[in-house]
């Protein structure tokens, strides 16, 4: 039973990672972006290519689909995003799970002999075995084994929430970031850059979410639709810690994650019952706490 606490929490930190990237994206443009998972994905893929596929350094992969998912989050800002900032926001959400369709579809295309090439040579289908992103070897917490991916989100999620909680009360970018989330319309009279809030939040998204596919990549096989099932579990951990509130969807992510993990133990015979799980955990959130358990007008960060 520990080891399966402990896994569960090493995944629920991964989905915690992805449901922080969405709530950023949230916060600083009112927009749900379903295309949170695809853009890290799609980053993870390109960098496999660019590394050399099943001969590039585990750690490469990590670093290089953090910095490619953050770029393809601000670029997805600037021209996608931008140009539907004065529209209501759920056209820009449509429009997201629009690039979700276009990201996978175009991963699935390309094959081995695809422009990109995405596929490793003598390969024709789906799914990958990357190299390890976190190594291979694994520890003992608490009498249980973790495997090294898991035991990286749990670092990751950690450093990601103290680094964020100290950026937001610490600095005056950070500062400026909660003005414009809490009104936009104040925060432009007060001289703050909402513009440049947008492309940071879509950024620090989609590094988040790059960071979380080359953890899933070190778990098992991959493929482009791999990131959309992690953001459905990634979001309903948003909405169970509130949409509003980062140290909520760290806690969601990681409940959402151990509900997972604790009933496939428990239930190891029925399949996808840990989903039904998860869904009866939201409603019930939802009918108690409809802004979540730490989201509403107070939520910190």
């Amino acid at each position: 039973m520990l080891g399966a606490i402990v896994a569960a929490l090493g995944d629920g930190a991964i989905l915690a990672l992805v449901a922080t990237g969405l709530v950023l994206v949230f916060k600083g443009s009112k927009v749900l972006n379903l295309a949170q998972g695809e853009i890290g994905a799609f980053a993870l893929l390109i960098v496999y290519v660019a590394l050399g596929k099943q001969s590039a350094p585990g750690i490469a992969l990590l670093i290089g689909a953090t910095v490619v998912g953050g770029l393809l989050g601000m670029g997805t800002e600037r021209l996608i995003m931008r140009p539907l900032v004065e529209r209501p926001p759920i056209q820009a959400t449509i429009a997201s799970l629009g690039l979700t369709v276009v990201l996978v579809n175009a991963a699935a295309l390309n094959g081995g002999d695809g422009p990109l090439g995405f596929l490793p040579q003598g390969q024709n289908s789906y799914p990958i075995t990357m190299p390890p992103t976190t190594g291979t070897g694994s520890v003992d917490l608490f009498g249980a084994t973790l495997v090294s991916g898991r035991l990286v989100a749990l670092l990751a999620t950690a450093a990601a929430g103290a680094l964020l909680y100290a950026f937001f009360t610490r600095t005056r970018f950070g500062l400026a970031v909660l003005a414009a989330t809490s009104d936009n319309a104040v925060a432009r009279i007060l001289g703050v850059p909402v513009r440049n809030v947008y492309r940071f939040t879509w950024g620090i998204g989609g590094a988040l979410s790059g960071f979380a596919a080359a953890l899933v990549a070190s778990l098992g096989p991959f493929q482009p639709a791999t990131m959309t099932f992690t953001l459905i579990g990634a979001l309903a951990g948003a909405v169970i810690g509130g949409l509003d509130s980062i140290p909520g969807a760290i806690v969601g992510g990681l409940l959402v994650g151990l509900v997972q993990g604790l009933v496939k133990y428990q239930f190891p015979s029925i399949g996808g019952i840990e989903n039904v799980a998860v869904l009866a955990l939201v409603l019930i959130t939802l009918m108690l706490r409809p802004r979540g358990l730490l989201g509403g007008a107070g939520a910190a960060a």
